[in-house]
């Protein structure tokens, strides 16, 4: 099971490095609005989003399919958009962000 998470989050930073020196090759992609994104929605689902669905999935057995689709698609949806929508918030005040 660690192994498996290891990869996963080692996969991940190799796939954001990837995008960002492609994104950055292409069409100058600034490097403070590639880190707004990436902190805009990794921390918050991992410090908001993993726990909640720590003390939720922890007081049930997980026999139901259905309550784990629909809580998931749920909560990464309020926890996920609304994160998005603050960081938008954000860069529309900061406009040098996309600029430099």
């Amino acid at each position: 099971m660690e192994t498996f998470l290891f990869m996963t989050i080692l996969a991940m930073l190799v796939i954001a490095i990837i995008s960002f020196i492609i994104l950055k090759k292409k069409w100058q992609f600034s490097i403070k609005l590639f880190l707004v994104g990436l902190i805009g929605f990794a921390l918050p689902v991992m410090m908001i989003e993993g726990p909640i669905n720590a003390v939720v999935f922890s007081g049930f057995v997980h026999s139901s399919k259905w309550f784990t689709i629909i809580y998931g698609g749920l909560m990464a949806g309020l926890v996920e958009e609304t994160t998005r929508y603050v960081v938008f918030k954000v860069l529309a005040k900061k406009r040098s962000l996309m600029t430099s």
